[in-house]
Parts: structure tokens; sequence; C-alpha cells
């Protein structure tokens, strides 16, 4: 009966660990990505297609949904992951320019940087998650 008990106790506390720091946050007793302090930027990662045929992709980052809005940041990546930091409370839209047989591919990829919070070690944390931008080309 006892081990039963123990069981039941266990079997409940699951829903509330899981609840108090989302995806992966919560790490036994210390919420590595919370901070107590509300970040002001958030990670994003772009994704691109990188091969002999255009080794490097020129891509835009809008503010906002669709290509329609101010423009955040133009570069170029060389690498297939490329990282930056951008302002939270947002939504944002990129866009990779590719050239294939002597036409011009655009993707886009959109999302939003949120602040969440969470309750970690009995301390109330923000954190945010990074967003993932796919802007690679299909391949058939």
């Amino acid at each position: 009966m006892h081990r039963y008990i123990l069981l039941l106790a266990f079997v409940m506390s699951l829903p509330v660990l899981y609840i108090s720091c989302e995806d992966g946050i919560y790490t036994g007793s210390v919420c590595s990505h919370c901070t107590t302090q509300k970040p002001s930027e958030g990670k994003v990662h772009l994704r691109f297609t990188l091969d002999d045929q255009q080794p490097r992709v020129p891509f835009i980052i809008y503010e906002g949904k669709g290509s329609g809005g101010v423009t955040v940041l133009r570069d170029t990546a060389e690498t297939d992951l490329f990282a930056v930091f951008l302002e939270v409370e947002k939504d944002y839209t990129a866009e990779a320019i590719y050239k294939r047989d002597g036409k011009v591919i655009h993707a886009f990829d959109g999302g939003d940087i949120r602040v969440r919070k969470s309750e970690c070690d009995e301390v109330e944390c923000y954190y945010t998650r990074v967003l993932k931008l796919d802007l690679e080309l299909i391949r058939h």
C-alpha cells in the first residue's frame, strides 16, 4: 500500500514539473535557460541551402508578417546555419534569394519571438525559445 501511494504521488507531480518550465527548460532543480530579468532579445536560427552552384545566399529579415515590413537585417549567409539576436515581442519574416538555372527563387519563412514567464526553484523567471526559420530549398 505504501508503494502505491508513493507511485501515485510521483505520477501526480509529473504535470507540475512539465508545466513549471516548458520544452526541456527544467533540468532537475535548475532552470538553465530562465533568467530573472526579462530578455530584450531572442535568438533566431536561419537555415540555408549552400552548394557549389551557390556557396553564398543573400537574405533579408523583415519586421512583421510578410515581406512588406521594415527591413531589420540584410546580409549574406556563407554557412548553412546563421544565428542572430532580434528584439522580442515581434513577428519576423525572412527571405532568402537563390539563383538556379538562370532563375531567381525566393524562399520565405517567419515566426515570432515571445518572452515566456515561468517559475523555477520558486523564483519567477523569463525565457525565449529559439525562432527557427527554414529557408532551405526543397530538393527533388
